[in-house]
């Protein structure tokens, strides 16, 4: 199989940077929880897509989906939204990515990634929907006269 997609039904949490404690840095339990859990549900999706670890280029698709806050006005519930509050999106990818360590020899493979964060509407569950997809060889880069051209230009 060359493409896997589901969908973790909880709340998006993202990867910290380590705490240092007495013994050394960790990471809170809350992000490590939630990775175990991403992980399990990557793993049961795997074997019912007929998904095999590979080694080859990765392309990611990920949407992560918040509750919108509850000060939202109920008519503006009704709407997704773009959320452009904490936490980064960066942040939220890497959480995502240690997580499918099972799906991939090594997240260095991810050589393409749409990432997305938005404010759900009311009929939306909270969640992150993950599609990785194993990516074909290139043929070609870049333009092949070399000009730079920017929006608008002919």
């Amino acid at each position: 199989m060359s493409r896997i997609e589901f969908f973790v039904d909880t709340r998006p949490i993202a990867k910290q940077s380590f705490r240092m404690g007495k013994r050394g840095g960790y990471q809170p339990k809350r992000v490590t929880d939630f990775k175990k859990y991403a992980q399990v549900l990557a793993i049961a999706a795997a074997k019912e897509q007929g998904w095999k670890k590979t080694d080859q280029p990765l392309s990611m698709d990920v949407t992560f989906v918040f509750r919108q806050p509850k000060n939202t006005k109920a008519a503006d519930r009704t709407v997704a939204k773009w959320r452009t509050c904490r936490p980064d999106l960066d942040n939220l990818e890497k959480a995502i990515t240690d997580a499918l360590t099972d799906l991939m020899d090594d997240d260095s493979q991810v050589c393409m990634k749409t990432s997305r964060k938005i404010a759900a509407s009311e009929d939306d569950e909270e969640g992150i929907w993950i599609r990785l997809m194993v990516m074909h060889e290139m043929t070609g880069v870049g333009r092949s006269d070399k000009t730079v051209r920017y929006k608008g230009q002919p």
